[in-house]
């Protein structure tokens, strides 16, 4: 917990030496997680990294999970 603590601290600091992103992404969760892509990349000299992969999540296609429920007209 420590550990996790610790790098939260380096990685808040790393985060407040970026300067402000120009780019504007959309409105809503993707759009969010796109712009802390952005400035996780801006940040990766402070933090050290020279290598980052970065994983963003989009819901909402899967269409099966109430196909029963519609097709019994419930």
């Amino acid at each position: 917990m420590s550990r996790s603590i610790a790098e939260n601290e380096v990685l808040t600091a790393a985060l407040n030496g970026v300067p402000l992103c120009r780019r504007h992404f959309q409105l809503g969760e993707l759009g969010r997680q796109l712009a802390m892509v952005a400035k996780l990349i801006a940040a990766r000299s402070n933090l050290g990294m020279q290598r980052q992969i970065f994983f963003c999540a989009v819901g909402g296609y899967d269409t099966h999970g109430d196909q029963l429920a519609a097709n019994l007209g419930c």
